[in-house]
């Protein structure tokens, strides 16, 4: 029993001494502190739920939890291309008309689906912006339905989805 406590005691004793992770920032409890005063500091936790955040113009005071480090979570939308669509008459009768523009070159891939998907072949074209490029299509040999008019670049990235109806007179 004696060596079981001594060994007990030992393991306890290395566990305290090897640390294999070590956990700097923690809050716990439903209390806090930290001020200063030149350069302005204010830290504090009570333990609400809270989060809120006020800023005026260089200050920012969030409540509740502590945050110690000046990180931004989140995503950035990367915007690869600067382009501006325009797609006319809609709906239409037998003519569809389909104006990019670009502020540089690039290739877009210009591709007409039904609504189950399925991919007009017929229809789909490569075409080069350069400034402005118009593309006209002839639906007449279409149904009246909806259809899905798609962009995206050379890489297969989704630049515009339209809802096209296509109408019969």
């Amino acid at each position: 029993m004696k060596n079981i406590f001594l060994f007990g005691l030992v393991m306890v004793s290395f566990g305290f001494a090897a640390q294999a992770q070590s956990l700097d920032r923690q809050v716990i409890g439903s209390a806090g502190g930290y001020e200063e005063q030149g350069g302005y500091s204010l830290s504090f936790t009570v333990g609400e739920p809270v989060v809120e955040t006020a800023i005026t113009g260089t200050l920012v005071l969030t409540q509740g939890f502590q945050q110690p480090d000046d990180v931004t979570v989140g995503i950035n939308d990367v915007v690869k291309i600067k382009m501006d669509y325009s797609i006319f008459p809609n709906p239409t009768v037998n003519q569809l008309t389909v104006q990019l523009s670009a502020d540089k070159v690039v290739e877009v891939t210009i591709s007409l689906h039904d609504m189950l998907g399925r991919e007009l072949t017929e229809l789909n074209r490569k075409v080069m912006v350069d400034g402005v490029t118009n593309q006209q299509y002839d639906l007449t040999n279409l149904a009246a339905a909806n259809y899905m008019l798609m962009l995206s670049d050379k890489d297969g990235n989704l630049l515009g989805q339209f809802k096209i109806q296509k109408l019969t007179y």
